[in-house]
């Protein structure tokens, strides 16, 4: 059963810390110009062992290392999983809004067994976060940036860095 109190609510924040999605944004390596959701899968952290589920639907499993990862379908849906101390599932819709990502209709779910298990959906509110996307020598990522953050963007201080990773389904 999720907790009730403040536990899952600084989960969820960290899944959407603070982002921008700035049209144009000026980043530490360069300025990137971006109209629409670049749709894929991005994550943070070093986390193996995550793989898809036909079953549930639900990127699921055990593995060495912690992260975050977010996918952008092309259906307007998203989800995200946060494996810290416990793993995350939250899903729902999203929309671009400018700099903005909206998203909407999302609900939240708990395992403590590496995706065996899961707790009932649980609704969460409405959040808006901005996002910018860049390029660099590693690759397209997504930076979440503080709401009230001022260029330059950068990953650990104002900013939280996503890389794309290939080879994810987004279905």
């Amino acid at each position: 059963m999720i907790k009730k109190n403040g536990t899952i609510v600084l989960w969820v924040l960290i899944l959407t810390v603070a982002v921008t999605g700035l049209a144009v944004a000026e980043t530490e390596t360069e300025t990137v110009e971006w109209t629409e959701m670049p749709y894929g899968a991005w994550m943070a952290g070093t986390w193996t062992g995550v793989e898809f589920n036909d079953t549930t639907g639900k990127y699921e499993g055990i593995g060495p290392g912690m992260g975050y990862i977010w996918v952008f379908r092309f259906d307007d849906t998203f989800a995200a999983l946060s494996m810290f101390f416990e793993n995350l599932y939250v899903t729902g819709k999203y929309e671009v809004q400018g700099e903005q990502i909206k998203l909407t209709e999302r609900a939240v779910q708990e395992t403590k067994d590496g995706g065996v298990t899961w707790s009932e959906p649980e609704a969460i509110p409405d959040e808006s976060i901005r996002w910018v996307l860049g390029n660099d020598d590693q690759g397209a990522y997504i930076l979440m940036v503080e709401m009230d953050a001022e260029p330059p963007f950068e990953h650990g201080v104002n900013a939280f860095r996503y890389d794309m990773v290939q080879g994810v389904p987004i279905f």
